[in-house]
């Protein structure tokens, strides 16, 4: 019975562990089961396996491009401008939009191939909207791409403009403050005679979605200038409302400056089209509301920036310029240089 029972024990005991060793095993709790559940599974790659495998392709990238640029140029050098050279340079540029000298050649295959084949012209120019279009994509901020889509525009003999305001559209969706796209969309405003209004209303809308949007500011500033050339006395009151709309802005955000630098250029608007008396009762009714918004915002630097400026166009006491000068010193020590420039010119 004795040896019954110690049998029946170290059975029991046996078991036990067996079943314990193999809950651990489908759990990954015993300390050798790391590398039994891994087997035959694929190695989860650490971050430095990442790194050189980035760094590897990068080197293989580098080695492709200077490849296919030396053929680019030993092309160029052998004034070569055919369908082939044209794939060529497009290669090299696909890879990188900034090779000012490959962007040069592939003008003059253009031209060559222009006075070779008249016939297929807007064919070619079509491709090159159609391929920079593809790159502004990758590369919406690249001076290149832009001039040259600009370069193929100005020689094409029927051009649909309205499709670049669309593209304009799509790309300020893209990044409201694209000012490469700004640059673009002025360009073909004025060629295709966009209404100098639309594009105003255009720019409002701009604002509206973002206040912070400075080229939207920007290119208002321009188009009303180009509005009332001619009819000063009606920016006057233009002038009034922009003031208002400005202080909604710099009210909702005051921290952000293209909103000030719009008021600013307002107020420089007011002083040359108004005489010094009714220009001096703007700045005195300017310098009350943004003085009320330095109260409310006392360590914002712009409303207190716009203080001091209206404040030296009412020729104030050199001892209040200071004061407040000194208290932006304070708040915004990374312009330390530029605030004691303007206290020496209170001085």
């Amino acid at each position: 019975m004795y040896h019954q029972t110690r049998r029946y024990r170290n059975h029991h005991l046996l078991s036990t562990s067996f079943s314990q060793f193999s809950v651990k095993m489908r759990t990954g709790r015993h300390k050798n089961s790391r590398t039994r559940v891994m087997h035959n599974q694929p190695k989860t790659k650490t971050s430095e396996d990442k790194q050189r495998e980035k760094l590897e392709a990068s080197r293989k990238r580098a080695v492709e491009y200077l490849d296919i640029r030396k053929q680019a140029l030993e092309m160029r050098d052998k004034n070569e401008f055919s369908e082939e050279a044209l794939k060529v340079t497009q290669r090299v540029l696909n890879m990188t939009s900034e090779c000012y000298t490959i962007w040069n050649y592939r003008k003059k295959i253009i031209v060559q191939l222009e006075e070779i084949s008249p016939s297929t012209r807007g064919q070619l120019h079509e491709g090159e909207l159609s391929w920079t279009q593809q790159l502004l994509a990758a590369h919406h901020k690249s001076y290149n791409v832009w001039y040259h889509r600009q370069w193929i525009t100005k020689r094409m003999e029927n051009m649909d403009w309205a499709r670049e305001i669309k593209l304009c559209n799509a790309a300020l969706d893209r990044d409201q403050r694209n000012f490469h796209c700004w640059s673009y969309r002025r360009y073909v405003a004025n060629t295709f005679s966009v209404p100098v209004e639309d594009e105003l209303r255009f720019t409002m809308s701009k604002i509206e979605q973002n206040f912070s949007n400075y080229s939207a500011w920007h290119q208002r500033s321009l188009l009303l200038q180009k509005i009332y050339a001619s009819d000063p006395h009606s920016l006057l009151a233009v002038l009034g409302e922009e003031l208002e709309l400005v202080q909604n802005a710099f009210y909702t955000s005051p921290e952000d400056q293209s909103a000030w630098f719009y008021h600013r250029w307002l107020v420089g608007m007011c002083k040359k089209y108004n005489d010094a008396e009714k220009f001096r009762s703007i700045v005195e009714e300017e310098l009350e509301k943004v003085t009320e918004l330095a109260e409310e915002e006392p360590n914002s630097k712009w409303p207190l920036l716009t203080t001091v400026f209206l404040l030296q166009e009412l020729n104030t006491e050199k001892d209040e310029l200071i004061q407040k000068i000194d208290k932006l010193k304070a708040i915004d020590p990374t312009h330390q240089n530029y605030y004691e420039y303007l206290r020496t010119k209170a001085n």
